[in-house]
């Protein structure tokens, strides 16, 4: 549903080359059969895959929603989880790689050696445990708003940023312990601001894809 509300955005926006969508519901980790057939199955939705077009590849490992976003002809996948987990689980990298492969095969392109996996450092992360799904909804809207596709630049940008202010943070903290209760109450006020900071984000994330959600259902 969702989806078809970002397909919608590419096309009057024209980009539908440049990002495109694989159903969930043909490579989740339950009821859609055995890693072979997931990953022909998807080397199928790669078959019409334009140079640098970036397909989104919403997951479900039977319990938590994550996102990959492979662009299949230069053999680079990103992995965006909201729990911050490192690596994509070893069926999901074997699923993703195997169909890299058959779609390059089939298409008679060259193959590299290796195929890249980048956790992108930097997304939004979920609070809650039971709000992947929305997060990963997040994450495919700003993807779809990128008309430069530069989306891991900007969010290792915005991680780097917050490990400015974490530090920063550090640094005054150090400066304050001499200064007693003030300095104590200071400290709290910036790490109070910057939890502040993050809730807010949060929160817009959420409202941001129900109003997406509500203006499609109505």
């Amino acid at each position: 549903m969702f989806i078809n509300v970002l397909q919608e955005y590419l096309k009057k926006h024209k980009m539908s080359n440049m990002v495109a969508f694989v159903d969930p519901a043909i490579i989740g980790a339950i009821g859609c059969g055995t890693v072979g057939d997931r990953s022909r199955a998807l080397s199928i939705r790669f078959k019409n895959a334009q140079p640098g077009q970036i397909f989104l590849l919403p997951y479900n490992s039977a319990n938590h929603w994550t996102l990959t976003a492979v662009n299949p002809d230069s053999q680079m996948v990103y992995h965006m989880d909201p729990l911050k987990r490192r690596i994509a689980a070893e069926e999901w990298i074997e699923v993703v790689d195997n169909a890299i492969k058959l779609y390059k095969d089939k298409a008679k392109k060259f193959l590299k050696k290796k195929i890249m996996w980048e956790n992108l450092a930097g997304v939004p992360l979920q609070n809650g445990s039971k709000d992947c799904g929305l997060f990963v909804m997040g994450y495919m809207k700003e993807i779809c708003e990128d008309k430069e596709l530069k989306f891991p630049e900007k969010w290792l940008r915005r991680m780097q940023v917050r490990l400015q202010q974490v530090q920063s943070s550090g640094f005054q903290s150090s400066r304050l312990k001499k200064t007693g209760s003030a300095g104590l109450d200071t400290e709290m006020g910036m790490q109070l601001s910057l939890l502040r900071n993050a809730r807010l984000y949060t929160t817009k994330r959420y409202e941001l894809c129900n109003k997406w959600l509500f203006r499609y259902e109505n």
